[in-house]
């Protein structure tokens, strides 16, 4: 075992609040943008990308989410 039971808790308790709460939520305010995951459907966005061309205007879930 890497680490404890509580540290894995509170790695899985942070995973949920981080992606599952506080990812979703500054995207529908607006505040992080995806980028086109496909040429065929641009609709279909990623949030996952570490994109760095404009952090400041358009930074993406994991950018904010980085720590």
């Amino acid at each position: 075992m890497l680490s404890g039971i509580n540290a894995s808790y509170s790695f899985a308790g942070g995973t949920v609040l981080a992606w599952g709460i506080i990812g979703p939520s500054i995207v529908a305010a607006g505040k992080a943008f995806g980028t086109s995951a496909s040429t065929v459907y641009p609709e279909y966005m990623s949030y996952t990308g570490m994109v760095m061309d404009d952090p400041v205007n358009r930074p993406t879930p994991r950018y904010w989410l980085v720590w």
